[in-house]
């Protein structure tokens, strides 16, 4: 064989490859149209990947931009078979993403389009399905977490900033957290209350936050707590044996009707009480008991009886030694 064909042949292998990875090649290509319908020229699309675990994540994989038609290309070059995508961009401050992406065997290229909502003002737009609160005693304070789903129904953005929800927590909160931020949603702690602000697409999320309760060294602690607007039942969540909670009152009517239970969250066992709530209750009465004392606070207590008894043993001793002086 000369060099001649040798150099042909390499050349043509080449170009097969060549063909085989661009055929290989996956991509997702879309376009992004704004609110009244005209085309988002130069807007950064972004690539994620979802990495599926406990609490979903996002992976950020790339961006691109569209060009003067609106159109966007995103290559994905190490696609892993099984793998769920996200596609997200911004218009002003509006939070646009994709349904979860996929692709099927065989299919290299998917194609979207990511449309910006209108928008809607209201809290009336927001429907909250449940409201949880569960508590973990710590040294000398009882960590209440408040957990709240929400869902935006409509198909348009809601918008309550400047008219925030405001929702009554126990008087007695203090160190209010927010570990963990529902996208487009903004909470501010203040003594007593809670101000929440949404700015949210189409779609189901939470709110998370935690508050403290000092214990002062009772047994009992009673508060009360705003549910979540419209929803039909509140939960009382417990771990361990020690600590119980109950529901005592609501502001309009009677207690609903409880149901305890059993759950279990990474092996762990959980107490629930769940209380069926009517749409006219805006504050229901909380009372925790079972709460044992600080170990600290126990020391003076100790100290003090050590000291009665030690007392008592040594006038009992010279007592004692008296009676034997005057026998002998």
């Amino acid at each position: 064989m000369t060099w001649k064909r040798l150099l042909i042949l390499f050349f043509g292998l080449s170009f097969v490859c060549n063909l085989t990875l661009a055929a290989t090649t996956h991509e997702i290509k879309g376009s992004v149209i704004t609110n009244d319908g005209s085309i988002a020229v130069n807007q950064t699309v972004k690539l994620f990947k979802i990495e599926m675990a406990e609490q979903p994540s996002l992976v950020p994989l790339g961006e691109g931009k569209t060009d003067k038609n609106g159109n966007f290309v995103i290559p994905i070059p190490d696609h892993v078979e099984g793998t769920f995508y996200r596609v997200n961009t911004t218009i002003k401050d509006q939070l646009i993403g994709s349904r979860p992406l996929r692709f099927d065997p065989g299919e290299t290229v998917i194609r979207i389009e990511l449309r910006q909502p209108g928008m809607v003002a209201g809290i009336q737009n927001i429907t909250f399905s449940k409201h949880l609160m569960v508590f973990d005693l710590l040294e000398d304070v009882i960590q209440v977490t408040e957990l709240v789903n929400f869902e935006n129904r409509t198909q348009s953005t809601v918008n309550t900033r400047g008219n925030p929800l405001v929702k009554r927590i126990p008087e007695q909160a203090v160190n209010f957290q927010m570990p963990r931020q529902a996208p487009g949603v903004d909470i501010v702690g203040t003594p007593g209350s809670v101000s929440i602000e949404f700015f949210v697409a189409p779609g189901a999320n939470q709110l998370f936050f935690n508050y403290d309760l000092p214990v002062d060294g009772s047994s009992n602690l009673s508060f009360y707590n705003e549910p979540a607007p419209g929803v039909s039942s509140m939960e009382l969540i417990l771990s361990g044996s020690m600590l119980d909670a109950t529901f005592q009152s609501v502001d309009k009517g009677t207690l609903g009707q409880i149901t305890e239970s059993k759950k279990f969250f990474n092996k762990q066992a959980f107490r629930s009480k769940m209380m069926r709530l009517s749409p006219s209750v805006n504050n229901v009465e909380i009372e925790i008991s079972g709460i044992p004392m600080a170990q600290k606070k126990l020391f003076y207590p100790a100290t003090i009886l050590l000291v009665i008894m030690l007392a008592g043993l040594f006038w009992y001793l010279k007592g004692r030694s008296k009676e034997i002086t005057n026998a002998a």
